[in-house]
């Protein structure tokens, strides 16, 4: 291992998600600076190609780039890494109390304090839904199509009238 007996936990969520989750983060935490969805609506957004591109949206869910350079210097995925998916976490009525006995399990610890847990204690305290994003069926899967396929025509987009 890159470092004898450490260990590392990885939650990582579906990278089209987490890139509106962090676009959206964006534009509330930081409401004077430009941001795509003051004045456009998310399925827009999501098809420009500074989204699709950008090492900031799109680009910071390319998961196995930031994985590549953990290999690389030595750690292995099967006994250094534990990987957590985000959408176990908020989607399964016991996903936070699983993920914490699979933590626990993976770092050899005690497994009997999750066993102790309420149904209040097994939720997230700030739990979101996975799909908080108003945008249909057809756009997701259209912003799917960029991803897979890059050079996928976009639909132009137009600001709302009421500017917002």
């Amino acid at each position: 291992a890159a470092a004898p007996g450490k260990k590392v936990v990885l939650v990582f969520r579906e990278p089209i998600a987490r890139a509106m989750s962090w676009l959206q983060h964006m534009a509330l935490k930081f409401p004077r600076v430009p941001n795509c969805l003051h004045y456009r609506p998310m399925d827009c957004c999501v098809q420009q190609t500074w989204f699709t591109k950008g090492v900031h949206h799109l680009g910071g869910s390319q998961y196995y780039a930031h994985l590549r350079t953990w290999i690389d210097a030595g750690w292995n995925t099967t006994t250094d890494i534990h990987f957590v998916r985000f959408e176990d976490i908020v989607e399964s009525p016991d996903g936070l109390a699983d993920v914490y006995r699979g933590i626990l399990r993976f770092l050899s610890l005690d497994l009997a304090p999750s066993d102790n847990m309420t149904a209040a204690d097994a939720q997230p305290a700030n739990r979101r839904s996975t799909n908080p994003y108003n945008i249909s069926r057809r756009a997701y899967r259209g912003m799917v199509d960029i991803v897979v396929t890059p050079a996928s025509p976009r639909v132009p987009c137009e600001r709302p009238s009421d500017n917002r």
